[in-house]
């Protein structure tokens, strides 16, 4: 695992004002998830920099493909901090602005705003499908004490 504050300087440095230094995080990061060396709940707490700094990186074209590994690392986890984060930092307007800037990665971007948007909506049914489940028990559970009184 990771070192909290190594990964918090490394998540600081996604916003270095020096390109090299920012593509070294990048890639840095990517190796580290990609070899599990970091796991993508590490990156929950320090969501509110990572995904905007992620989604700025993507209008650079020598940090785009990188940014896009990761963020399709982070789609993958189906982590709902993430996929909500994603979603509230506005990845649906970042992503289709890259794609229609970017040809060759038009479909790549496409099927990860689906990942990330219908992941969140299944995420979302489940939950909401469990909790209607447990009101259910709770109701039997009533309705059979309430026969046995």
């Amino acid at each position: 695992m990771e070192d909290a504050g190594r990964l918090d300087a490394l998540v600081l440095k996604l916003r270095h004002p020096l390109p090299k230094i920012r593509l070294r995080a990048l890639r840095s990061l990517l190796f580290k998830l990609h070899e599990r060396l970091i796991h993508w709940r590490e990156l929950e707490p320090l969501q509110s920099s990572v995904i905007p700094s992620l989604l700025t990186s993507l209008k650079d074209p020598a940090l785009e493909l990188s940014a896009l590994h990761v963020l399709q690392l982070l789609a993958q986890s189906g982590s709902t901090i993430l996929l909500s984060s994603l979603q509230h930092f506005g990845a649906a307007q970042s992503l289709q602005r890259a794609a229609n800037g970017n040809q060759e990665l038009q479909e790549t971007y496409e099927k990860l705003l689906r990942q990330i948007y219908v992941t969140k909506l299944v995420s979302t049914v489940e939950q909401e499908l469990e909790q209607l489940e447990r009101n259910a028990d709770e109701i039997d559970e009533r309705d059979i004490r309430g026969c046995m009184s």
